[in-house]
């Protein structure tokens, strides 16, 4: 009877410790009302209090992840397993008597941030070829700044192919939808993450941005983008579009959150060496420090008054005026080239690539730029500045800036037809010093 008796209370004291741990508790009633729109501070507060385990927590936002993608298309890479297994290992250590900035903190990591273990897509279906994968060798610089200070890695979120466009539809997996209606997109290419963010399947998540790529989509769903001068927030373990303007910063649902992921994400990599002078010269973290509320009183905000009115092209959707207008505008729009933009380029006709199927931007080791209705091939330049140098003409050229879209990830010829996608992957890693064209 005693030894009965001992079994049950041994077995009663492992169940509460394992539910304690966040294992297999179930979440209270209030888990909804409680962590929607749920900021870090609260988070960290209700951790505090016992109020929730991360594992509880990382499970709820998993089951939004589950309830919703299926109509956003946000979260390309789902790694459930892996979020599950940091959760409880974060409940097992506790958060100690000085926990880290985003200790149990679930977030989310844009398709071309190295995640070690995980296909860096990049939005583009030709990383995902079964055999062929672009599967990443190590956490990106930023990627394991987040995981020390105790962030919980959801997966990656969805983007264009190459970071390439200012809508977020990826031939990887298909097209986002904005959280606020679905018909229209949330932007590029960092709308995955912003949908996500806006939609609660996460706290917060990165952004990249090149032209527009964390500030426009961040606008679209009422969210806060940050991006960060460069040099502050390494690069390295980021598949480049364009090396001299790539940038990556937090996105949140508030300025504080925001600033608590850029305190942890800054400073200097040796991986990448424009971040040499960050700590020399950079305002000091925790940039919550910086924060005021009343830092907007007596401020007045401007709306452009043809966003009033409803005129221009939209993202996608239903568009606000009669095709006529539609057209009318589209024709403005077009701003021709100058010649020396096709000059510096060199531009070869679309003819060349008349034998390669359409949409598939031809063989891998083809490095493309779309320009209107014609290619430019630089697969033959032999350098990272050299392309910059052909691209940095087109930079100035407001009639380019109106046609191109980058199509290929390098936009530098790195590839060649003996490379493969591992040598490839080691190229990520080399973010190369290049003076401004």
């Amino acid at each position: 009877m005693r030894t009965s008796l001992q079994s049950a209370l041994l077995l009663a004291l492992f169940a509460t410790t394992v539910c304690g741990r966040g294992q297999t508790a179930k979440l209270p009633a209030s888990a909804d009302t409680d962590l929607l729109e749920a900021t870090i501070p609260q988070i960290e507060a209700f951790y505090q209090s016992h109020r929730y385990t991360v594992t509880q927590v990382t499970r709820w936002y998993l089951a939004r992840i589950h309830r919703y993608n299926g109509i956003y298309r946000d979260i390309e890479t789902l790694d459930e397993q892996g979020a599950l297994a940091a959760a409880a290992r974060l409940d097992r250590e506790g958060p100690g008597a000085h926990p880290t900035p985003l200790w149990g903190i679930p977030m989310v990591i844009k398709a071309n941030t190295s995640i070690e273990g995980l296909v860096t897509t990049d939005g583009w279906k030709g990383y995902t070829i079964p055999g062929h994968e672009l599967i990443a060798p190590k956490d990106a610089p930023i990627v394991a700044r987040l995981r020390a200070a105790g962030a919980v890695l959801l997966g990656h979120t969805n983007m264009p192919d190459f970071a390439a466009s200012d809508t977020n539809r990826s031939s990887s997996f298909g097209r986002t939808g904005n959280a606020y209606d679905v018909r229209f997109s949330p932007g590029g290419s960092s709308g995955g993450t912003v949908t996500a963010v806006t939609s609660n399947e996460a706290v917060l998540g990165n952004g990249t941005d090149t032209g527009n790529s964390i500030r426009m989509p961040a606008a679209t769903s009422s969210v806060v983008g940050v991006f960060p001068t460069r040099g502050l927030v390494p690069i390295a373990g980021i598949a480049p579009l364009d090396w001299l303007l790539d940038n990556t910063g937090p996105i949140a649902r508030n300025v504080t959150d925001a600033a608590i992921a850029l305190g942890v994400i800054a400073g200097p990599d040796p991986a990448d060496p424009r971040t040499t002078e960050a700590a020399t010269k950079a305002m000091p973290g925790p940039y919550t420090q910086y924060l005021k509320k009343d830092a907007l009183k007596g401020k007045r905000f401007g709306v452009p008054a043809f966003i009033l009115a409803g005129a221009g092209i939209p993202f996608q959707g239903v568009c606000p005026e009669s095709p006529e207008k539609f057209a009318e505008d589209r024709q403005n729009a077009v701003v021709p080239l100058e010649p020396e933009t096709r000059a510096a380029i060199d531009l070869i006709s679309s003819d060349y690539f008349s034998h390669y199927e359409p949409g598939t931007f031809g063989p891998l080791r083809d490095t493309l730029l779309l320009l209107g209705d014609h290619y430019m091939h630089l697969a033959d330049l032999t350098s990272y500045v050299q392309a910059q140098e052909k691209l940095g003409v087109l930079y100035r050229d407001p009639g380019a800036w109106a046609q191109m879209a980058i199509l290929n990830v390098a936009s530098s010829g790195r590839f060649s037809a003996d490379r493969t996608i591992h040598e490839y992957t080691t190229e990520i890693w080399k973010v190369q010093p290049c003076p401004i064209p």
